[in-house]
């Protein structure tokens, strides 16, 4: 179930409704699942970041849609609690998120999705009223029921949350606002015109957490998060420049409005100071030792991937291996230090520079391939959408 507001009920406090999940999508409150969300960052000392308010665990994306699907699915899953009425959001303003301004023609897009974004479930336009939230625009345009007093989100569109029983997999709906995985309530993320809202019912366990995802690009470098479009830098070794160049283009050309590119350096790549790109072949790459750590906090770290001497291994969404490449091949994926990361860090990267040259093809020239997935692997030039069923 994913919680509506933000409130005073933190992580770890034992507060949450008799019978949620602490990892469950909220309406309201911060979950334990943020535990989880930056414990590998914090075990690789990347940079400090202000503390941020208490959150929930839903998320919303950006620009070039999945596949549209007209009209509705509607669709039942395992048994939940019993839904109770939709609670009409009139919250207060967050004190970290200032209202936008009146809609008039301002305008969202709105992604209903399933299973990592494998299945388009709604895909609309919604125009931006003032003051509306991140739960007022899926209202709108959903059917929508809570339960626990209106404060978790039970249901969209009949597709209800899980728990999964003894043993079984639990299922959730979680949001993404750009591509970036929101730290607060659907009622305490007010949007901005151009965002992209995408909620994605999916899996989960209690390590597996996905900062960033790269299916809204050119989200986030164009919009950002809470409004702020941070300077985008692409970071790659000399070799790769004429790569670098390609993409930095290809990201003007999107609307981008600033791109640097910079030589490698881990200090970059700690202390971001907004989106940031790093682009090369592993056998580089991994010489810095951060991102040699990143890469060995695969299971945590929500890039599905895992590059070894042998080769590429893909995972699925619990951070198991579930296939092998020894072959070229090559990565786009995201990450961020947990919930609300308003810097994320994406790697293009190849197991060798024919691999990374088919990665960065597929951004430059077909980023619609992208559209929709939480990550992505480029083998014998198919996409594979990340993680694996």
């Amino acid at each position: 179930m994913l919680l509506i507001a933000t409130a005073c009920a933190g992580k770890g406090t034992g507060e949450e409704p008799a019978g949620v999940t602490p990892a469950a999508n909220g309406i309201e409150s911060k979950t334990a699942q943020d535990t989880a969300d930056g414990a590998w960052l914090t075990d690789l000392k990347v940079k400090e970041k202000p503390a941020k308010p208490d959150g929930n665990v839903a998320t919303a994306a950006t620009a070039g849609a999945p596949e549209e699907k007209q009209g509705e699915q509607e669709e039942k899953t395992g048994s939940s609690k019993a839904t109770v009425s939709t609670k009409k959001p009139g919250a207060p303003v967050s004190e970290t998120q200032p209202v936008p301004a009146a809609g008039n023609g301002k305008k969202v897009s709105l992604w209903v999705t399933r299973d990592f974004g494998r299945k388009s479930i709604l895909i609309k336009t919604v125009a931006l009223q003032k003051n509306w939230s991140v739960f007022d625009v899926l209202e709108t345009s959903t059917r929508v029921t809570t339960a626990h007093g209106g404060a978790f989100i039970d249901s969209i569109n009949g597709i209800k949350s899980g728990s999964g029983g003894f043993g079984g997999e639990k299922q959730d709906w979680f949001y993404y606002v750009n591509g970036i995985f929101a730290d607060v309530g659907a009622l305490d993320y007010y949007p901005r015109p151009g965002d992209v809202i995408w909620w994605d019912y999916h899996g989960w366990e209690r390590m597996s957490m996905f900062p960033a995802v790269i299916g809204c690009y050119p989200e986030p470098f164009v919009h950002g998060f809470r409004g702020k479009a941070g300077h985008t830098t692409i970071v790659s070794a000399e070799g790769n420049r004429k790569l670098a160049d390609n993409l930095q283009k290809a990201l003007k050309a999107k609307g981008v409005a600033s791109v640097t590119i910079n030589n490698l350096d881990a200090g970059l790549l700690k202390n971001r100071q907004g989106p940031t790109i790093v682009l090369g072949q592993w056998s580089e790459l991994s010489q810095i030792d951060w991102l040699a750590n990143l890469n060995k906090a695969y299971t945590k770290n929500g890039t599905c991937v895992h590059f070894t001497s042998d080769g590429l291994e893909l995972l699925d969404y619990r951070g198991r291996v579930a296939r092998t490449i020894d072959s070229s091949a090559g990565v786009i994926t995201a990450t961020g230090e947990g919930s609300g990361d308003e810097s994320p860090l994406w790697l293009i990267v190849g197991t060798d520079q024919k691999g990374l040259q088919q990665a960065v093809d597929v951004l430059v020239t077909s980023p619609g391939k992208i559209s929709g997935l939480y990550s992505a692997a480029i083998v014998a030039g198919e996409v594979v959408s990340l993680p694996l069923e």
